[in-house]
């Protein structure tokens, strides 16, 4: 860094209330942190934001040295686009804040906030909204992106109950956003992905009513039935009502020792969801169960281990599942290294599919499932081995998906925006044309190469 950018921040660090971070610093270091040690960034500079006046001093500065600029959450982007190398990336950890308004049902939410902070706030009200499982993800990047969770065939994407929101544009200007200003900013909230169009530093949600207890927890069998098991929980997601959420996955395991897992609950009356269960156990033999009426967090709340390093890769299923698919999933499995990966099964439909393809920029209205394939390594390495048996299965997997990926599952080596927002695609470059002209925040719609 120059003695001229070097000067410059120094007089930025006296004009905010947040810190500035440099190269070499214990601070800087640990807010370049992500979930997959797999990725390493390296920012110019990281600036910890305390409020919207320091997000808007941080864009004017860097767009006036030509920096590109980036948010950080919670860092669990896959491929950790929340930095970028020799660019300003905006950690909002300090960002805390949240507004309950149980009565109205709404709760407006700082870009810092995590799933398992905005699931505590909402659910001492007796309140929740769709937002995933992991935790110690941020909640407005992973919205951004759409944003699935357990409540989701019920209540619809995290983005599907923004009600408006506070954005910071190129200019360094502070924007509403809602169904009344700026709504073409709203629609690209609803699924673009990423700080694309400007850096959002806070969203009012709306929040529903949650029981004090549901039923659920996971039931596992052995990987023998696996073929099955998927087909059979493919017809089940079909025609489930919206109020029955599952997923369905074979964890990372010794080949030995593998299952075929699914794991969800249901809000209905006590004896319909444990008849549900008891009729899902009974699939195949020998299920091993862990159900019961439990507090909504407790089902929500599921451990993500920490230390790993991650390769990632994912498709769209427009249908049912076929038999051929899921007999090549588990034999995708059957040849992954020991204790080196897993696939999961995201249901998409329910309310999800209430919402037009092009209502938002979210494009998978019409789609069934994400299929997930992911290598793991403690550490932050991942061996070749491994990387081809994620290439190998996600091309082996590819011929029954539709060509999309979703966006919050970014996969870098894809940077045709087309995989991502389908026909939403030019819409959205048209926006960020509109809304962010010199390219400033960095996304999938500035690196793409067509």
């Amino acid at each position: 860094m120059n003695s001229t950018l070097v000067k410059a921040f120094n007089s930025l660090s006296t004009d905010i209330n947040g810190d500035i971070h440099f190269p070499g610093t214990e601070p800087y270091n640990q807010a370049c942190k992500l979930y997959n040690g797999r990725v390493k960034r390296s920012p110019l500079v990281i600036i910890q934001p305390e409020n919207t006046e320091d997000v808007c001093k941080a864009i004017k500065f860097a767009g006036q040295h030509n920096l590109k600029v980036t948010a950080k959450g919670g860092g669990h982007s896959a491929c950790g686009t929340c930095l970028v190398d020799n660019g300003l990336a905006l950690d909002m950890s300090k960002m805390k804040r949240i507004d309950m308004y149980p009565e109205q049902h709404l709760v407006k939410v700082s870009a810092g906030v995590l799933n398992k902070e905005l699931d505590r706030a909402t659910l001492k009200h007796s309140q929740a909204l769709p937002l995933g499982t992991c935790g110690d993800v941020g909640v407005i990047g992973s919205t951004i992106g759409g944003g699935i969770g357990f409540l989701s065939r019920a209540y619809g994407l995290a983005c599907d109950n923004i009600i408006s929101a506070s954005v910071i544009n190129a200019e360094g200007k502070l924007l509403n956003v809602s169904s009344d200003e700026n709504s073409d900013l709203l629609w690209a909230l609803k699924g673009g992905g990423g700080s694309q169009l400007g850096i959002v530093t806070d969203i009012t949600y709306r929040t529903f009513d949650m029981p004090a207890r549901v039923y659920g927890g996971t039931i596992d069998w052995s990987l023998e039935y696996g073929s099955y098991i998927l087909k059979r929980y493919s017809d089940f997601m079909l025609t489930a009502p919206n109020n029955h959420f599952l997923y369905a996955y074979i964890s990372f395991s010794e080949k030995a020792d593998a299952k075929i897992s699914v794991m969800g609950f249901a809000m209905d009356k006590p004896e319909v969801c444990e008849k549900l269960f008891a009729d899902i156990s009974a699939w195949c033999p020998n299920a091993e169960t862990n159900l019961g009426f439990r507090n909504y967090l407790d089902v929500q709340s599921n451990n993500y281990a920490d230390g790993l390093a991650i390769y990632w890769k994912n498709g769209v299923v427009q249908s049912g599942l076929s038999d051929e698919f899921c007999q090549s999933l588990v034999e995708c499995f059957e040849a992954c290294p020991s204790l080196s990966g897993g696939i999961m099964l995201d249901p998409l439909g329910g309310a999800i599919s209430n919402i037009g393809e092009t209502d938002t920029a979210f494009c998978h209205r019409n789609s069934t499932f994400i299929c997930s394939v992911t290598g793991l390594a403690l550490g932050d390495k991942i061996s070749p081995e491994v990387e081809r048996w994620v290439q190998e299965s996600h091309a082996k997997l590819s011929k029954h998906y539709n060509g999309l990926v979703y966006a919050n599952y970014e996969d870098v080596e894809i940077n045709e925006v087309s995989h991502y927002f389908g026909q939403n695609k030019e819409k959205l470059r048209s926006l960020k044309s509109r809304f962010d002209p010199s390219g400033i925040f960095y996304g999938s719609l500035g690196r793409e190469n067509s």
